[in-house]
This record gives structure tokens, sequence and C-alpha cells, in this order.
């Protein structure tokens, strides 16, 4: 397969190229900056792009036979000022809408579209199941993968299959959410994160990963996908099996009220945010996970 991938350099998109390039696919990345990108490997094609200025990169989804969007800056790195909410959502519709007017001038035109979004847009519904047809929370992270995945839609008209990847916490060795969660267990000094009954859906990097490779080759695969793993926990569980997985104790609480403090209010709020959400659609589709429990997840993670 000839795979386009934006966002290659990433936690996940170096994941992705990884994975890919093991399975003999022609890849080519789209970067703000080639050269970090040469560091993906030989059998990838790192090109410059800067969404949404137009470019030589846009010929490169001509005889694409699948785009993968994973671009979009970190959410919760920096505070959420209005300029960096503005950031934030640029860094996503910008590079989707781009993606899209891509595909509209492509001969021939890809066959899917992969798009990332996340979680997100459930908002906080607590305890509730949650699935894909679920309805969307109305806060900052639920309006930005609205926007987010409405700059996606217009590719379906164009005759290109499109698959909206809405992922959970990503953990993985060497990057994403689980590092600075490790940090304190590490120091003695872990315990519950977050409010103690607060719903986690998370997804091993190897299922993240195996679902974006699922929906690039299987024609069944279409519209809205949730990636995160059958079996989300509370966070009090998920504190507990860090520790246990470390071999270290989860004696200390870092309580929601200190989340907020050290986050202000309105991230605070979505670090908060609690959400059992299930991928009733990728189990339909015949996805088997690799990592369905939190405990064997974490314990295969942390053990490297």
């Amino acid at each position: 397969m000839k795979v386009v991938v934006s966002g290659a350099t990433g936690f996940i998109g170096r994941a992705l190229v990884q994975a890919l390039a093991g399975r003999g696919d022609e890849i080519i990345a789209l970067t703000r900056d080639p050269a970090k990108a040469a560091g993906l490997g030989p059998s990838v094609q790192a090109l410059a792009w800067q969404p949404p200025q137009p470019g030589a990169w846009m010929d490169a989804l001509s005889g694409a036979d699948g785009v993968v969007n994973l671009a979009g800056e970190p959410i919760v790195n920096k505070p959420w000022t209005r300029t960096q909410k503005e950031r934030l959502i640029a860094s996503r519709v910008a590079s989707t809408r781009a993606i899209v007017e891509a595909i509209r001038h492509a001969e021939p035109r890809p066959g899917v579209l992969v798009n990332q979004s996340a979680i997100g847009y459930y908002g906080s519904p607590g305890a509730t199941p949650v699935t894909e047809e679920s309805p969307a929370g109305d806060d900052f992270p639920a309006f930005i993968t609205r926007e987010w995945e409405a700059a996606a839609r217009p590719a379906e008209a164009l005759g290109v299959r499109l698959v909206i990847l809405r992922t959970g916490i990503v953990l993985g060795a060497g990057g994403g959410a689980l590092p600075p969660m490790t940090m304190p267990f590490r120091f003695f000094a872990g315990g519950t994160m977050g409010n103690p009954d607060q719903w986690f859906s998370w997804i091993h990097l190897e299922d993240e990963v195996g679902l974006i490779v699922y929906a690039l080759t299987h024609d069944e695969v279409q519209g809205v996908v949730n990636a995160t793993a059958p079996n989300p926990v509370t966070m009090d569980v998920f504190s507990h099996q860090i520790g246990e997985a470390l071999g270290r104790p989860a004696l200390v609480p870092f309580y929601g009220t200190f989340m907020r403090l050290a986050l202000g209010p309105e991230r605070g709020k979505a670090a908060l945010a609690s959400q059992r959400v299930l991928p009733a659609a990728a189990q339909s589709m015949g996805y088997e996970f690799r990592y369905p429990e939190s405990g064997a997840a974490l314990r295969a993670i942390l053990a490297r």
C-alpha cells in the first residue's frame, strides 16, 4: 500500500510508520520539519507542508491507497488562553481541511481517509457507558472534536471512505500520557490521580496502531470508531494497577482539587472528565484487541 501520514513524527505517528514499514508499505510523511522526519527510516519519504497552505505535498495524495491524518497540537500541555485555544483548533481543523482539499484535487483519489479525533467529543458523562451513538458534550474538548470531525466529513462526498477515530488516552512506552503518570510512583509518592470514581478510557499504543492499520485494510470499517480498549476502569483501579506493575505503593492521593489548582479551572475540569467509552464499532467490525485489560497492558509497557 501507498499511505500518506500527517503527524508522522508524533507519539502515535512514529509507531504507525514503524508498523507500516514492517508490512512493506510505501510511506509518505507530511511534516512541518522534514529534518525531524529523517529518523523515521529509509522507507519513508518526508514532504514539507504548512497547512492550510497548498504545496507540492498535495501531489503525493494522487494514487495513494490511504491517508492517515494525525496532525494536531497536544491539548493539555499549555494553559488554555484564548490564543492557545485558537492554536489548538487551527492545528486540527486547518490540517484536516488541507487534507480534504488535496483529496479533492487528487487523481486518482485515495481509497480511505483515517482521521484522528478524540473521546473528548463526549464531554464527561460519568459512569454511563458511551458508544459511537452517544451525544456530544458541551465543553471545550467537545467543541474542538466536533469542529475537527466536521472538517473531515466532506471527504465522503468525494467518494472516499472516511473513518473517524475517537481515541482515548494512549498508553505506551517512551511517550504519551503514561510517563508523567508513573513518575510519582517511581519516587514512592504515587496514589490515586484525580477522583477515585472517575472513569478512565484508555488504549494500548499497539491497539491504536492496530486499529488504524485495520481501518486502512478493511473496507467495511467506516464512520466513527471509538479507539478505546473494551474495559475502561476507574482512576482508583488504574492508579493501583500502575503501582502493582512498578512494585510501588499507591498511598498518596492526588485529588481533583489539586489538579484544578495545578491546571486551572477549565483544563482541570477536562483532566477530571469521567468517560466510560466502549469500542462498540471496532468490535462489531471484527477488530480483536491485543490488550483488552489495563493491568496486563501496564505490565507489558512498564516491564520494558
